[in-house]
């Protein structure tokens, strides 16, 4: 007799018995005590087997328009190890929209497939959204080839075109007698680039403004939604352009100023002078003038905070308006009083009054009871404004944060909910604790910095529009990485740099033997491609920190900035190149005392942070070996040491009474000029400094 196997029922069928059938009896009977014939689901119980799990039935990879709801329902099935479905009925399922909604947030799974049902509707935001489905009763992690949670992606596309923009960077404040790109964008009613259009666009300007060199007037044709022209203007003036496009029924005006005095700066002097057009000597409440080109900014939430220990040395990052954004901490470990600033100051230097309220500094903390570290500041197309640091219990625990800031200066409370995210998917002994850094990928925001627990370094991705970690990045939203190279014994000594991104790949440079440089490559969805370790630093004892990455975004080249002991001086620093597919350039430098084929040595020096400028030359903020000062010098494009910079090489900026002076930013604006940022102490309380020099 072949034993049937009933699953999941719980039900045998015996057949009717005829007296003096025996053989049928004993058949019976050895097939009901033959128990692993027989695998059931106790029905009255929501304890399930370990090897139970969600599986997807419908719904995944849909493509539909923005402010939709999926036209194919989310499905998931409950499977036992066998992949048969589990019919009990008991199985809470729960539907998280990571963007969107959902029409069930909780359903339970029924008899007849093992199912759970609900309907998706996307958010207003095009790109890739994500759904999370969880199951109270089926233990979490990978099993087999699925998980618990699974994960659904959908692809919000762009609604019906509905308006053109015209995009201009600092229209307030246009350079004259150049060449500056407008870029048109064809957009649906939600902002969203609609990028199946194609059409025409009429552009006309009044004054001497002229379109691509030469015409008042000009035609373009849109591909993709997109179109790009330039605009010059031989006079300082405003100037009125008008956008006009026949098949949406649009047309729109905006005004610019051409300003005369903004074009590509010249000081006519030593490259390195403080710049005396940058706060020309004025005051107020949170800025204090030093000197014309200098000044002291103190964020209204640091007033009266006493502290040598807790402020990190902060981030700062120019607007493509020119404005000036600053993140520095301020905190008093024997009160507990912890917070983040962030101040926005005008291009002259004063502060920025439409930022926060009219207060011109927000200030926040980002988990209560934690001291906070913000080393890194970025903003998007958009003008919002991106935090990247960690939060400390000043113990053991330690946590990223990830802070989003509307262009006005208001915490984005459409992200996370509160502007804020704290990031608790890793154990406290895998956070970060040094130097984490941020950069755009898509529609995702790229968090990077040092493992504080282990060698080695975290890479992790959310979505700009809702905080939420992106799935499909590294290993649910993250990638830990710990260089094969890397021994136990460095791991004091292992640090990462901000990550970047060269072509198709990201980048990021940390610490291996405690003489060598580690450059690893991954691809855009976290996956590592490859790990170079550069030639031992001669006469290095140990690398010290990483200290700055900068790409070349002409050739795609980067730049390591590090610093490392040896046998003479207590600090130096290297800079090394690499090609865009990551080989030490042994190109370069070509000549030089220090230099040997691929970097850089500038004895004496710690750097600090980093900048290239639009004639591939590097930057570097050093330490000036003076409490008071920050200092800078610059590469020229062959690896040798600027020497008309400053003084013998290095400029400086003197901030009288400072103690404690640590470069924070070097930043390079749009007229080539040089903004060098930092913090010190005066009078025990941390004050944000910052110099403009000449280029």
């Amino acid at each position: 007799m072949n034993a049937p196997k009933f699953k999941k029922y719980g039900i045998v069928l015996v057949p009717f018995l005829i007296n003096g059938c025996a053989q049928q009896l004993a058949e019976i009977s050895s097939f009901l005590s033959s128990a692993s014939l027989i695998t059931t689901h106790d029905k009255t119980t929501s304890t399930k087997d370990s090897t139970d799990h969600l599986a997807i039935l419908a719904g995944q990879g849909q493509s539909q328009s923005v402010n939709t709801i999926l036209t194919q329902a989310i499905q998931v099935q409950a499977m036992d190890s066998d992949g048969n479905p589990i019919l009990t009925g008991d199985i809470h399922v729960q539907f998280t929209a990571l963007q969107g909604t959902t029409d069930i947030l909780e359903a339970t799974t029924d008899t007849v497939m093992g199912a759970a049902t609900t309907t998706w509707a996307l958010p207003t935001t095009s790109g890739v959204q994500q759904l999370q489905v969880t199951a109270t009763e089926i233990p979490s992690g990978n099993v087999g080839s699925t998980v618990n949670p699974l994960i659904f992606s959908a692809t919000a596309t762009a609604g019906a075109p509905s308006t053109m923009v015209m995009n201009i960077a600092n229209p307030s404040a246009l350079p004259t007698s150049q060449n500056l790109p407008i870029l048109l964008q064809v957009q649906d009613q939600y902002g969203n680039l609609e990028n199946t259009y194609s059409g025409i666009a009429t552009l006309t300007a009044n004054g001497n403004a002229l379109f691509n060199g030469g015409v008042k007037t000009f035609t373009i044709a849109l591909s993709q939604g997109i179109a790009s022209v330039t605009i010059s203007d031989s006079t300082a003036e405003m100037v009125s352009l008008t956008l006009q496009n026949s098949s949406l029924n649009f047309s729109s005006t905006q005004m610019v100023t051409f300003n005369n005095t903004v074009g590509t700066y010249s000081s006519g002097g030593t490259p390195g002078t403080l710049d005396s057009t940058f706060n020309a000597g004025v005051s107020n409440a949170i800025i204090n003038s030093i000197s014309p080109g200098q000044e002291t900014i103190l964020p209204p939430y640091c007033t009266g905070i006493v502290s040598a220990t807790t402020t990190s040395r902060g981030a700062a990052v120019i607007q493509n308006d020119g404005k000036i954004l600053i993140v520095n901490d301020c905190g008093s470990s024997s009160t507990s009083t912890y917070g983040v600033s962030v101040t926005r100051i005008n291009s002259d230097g004063m502060l920025d009054t439409s930022f926060a309220n009219g207060i011109g500094s927000l200030s926040f903390n980002p988990r209560s009871g934690y001291s906070p570290h913000s080393n890194a500041i970025i903003t998007d197309a958009s003008s919002n404004i991106f935090v990247g640091g960690w939060v400390s219990n000043n113990s053991t625990l330690s946590y990223p944060s990830l802070v989003k800031i509307l262009p006005n200066g208001n915490l984005d409370t459409t992200f996370n909910s509160s502007g804020i995210v704290i990031n608790q998917s890793l154990s406290p002994s895998n956070s970060v604790n040094f130097a984490p850094g941020l950069i755009l990928s898509g529609s995702d925001i790229i968090y990077s910095g040092a493992l504080s627990g282990v060698p080695g370094w975290l890479l992790s991705a959310y979505y700009t529009s809702s905080g939420s970690l992106d799935y499909t990045f590294g290993s649910a939203g993250n990638t830990l990485n710990i260089p094969g190279t890397i021994s136990s014994s460095n791991s004091s000594q292992v640090g990462a740099g901000p990550a970047l991104i060269s072509g198709s790949s990201l980048w990021i440079a940390g610490i291996s033997n405690p003489d060598q440089i580690i450059l690893a490559q991954y691809s855009l969805n976290g996956t590592v491609l490859q790990e170079v370790s550069s030639v031992p630093i001669p006469g290095a004892t140990q690398i010290y920190t990483i200290n700055g990455m900068v790409m070349d975004p002409t050739s795609g080249s980067i730049y390591v900035a590090a610093a490392f002991t040896n046998s003479t001086t207590p600090y130096s620093s290297i800079l090394l190149k690499y090609t865009n597919s990551g080989v030490l350039d042994t190109s370069w430098p070509l000549r030089g005392t220090f230099q040997n084929q691929g970097y850089t040595i500038i004895s004496n020096a710690i750097p600090y942070v980093m900048a290239i400028d639009s004639t591939q030359r590097v930057l570097i903020a050093v330490n000036s070996n003076l409490e008071n000062s920050l200092a800078w010098i610059r590469t020229n494009t062959d690896g040798s040491i600027d020497t008309t910079v400053g003084t013998a090489g290095t400029a400086f900026a003197h901030f009288g009474s400072a103690v404690g002076a640590t470069p924070s930013a070097l930043l390079v604006d749009a007229q080539g000029r040089i903004v060098l940022v930092g913090t010190a102490f005066f009078g025990g309380i941390s004050n944000i400094i910052i110099a403009r020099f000449t280029p």
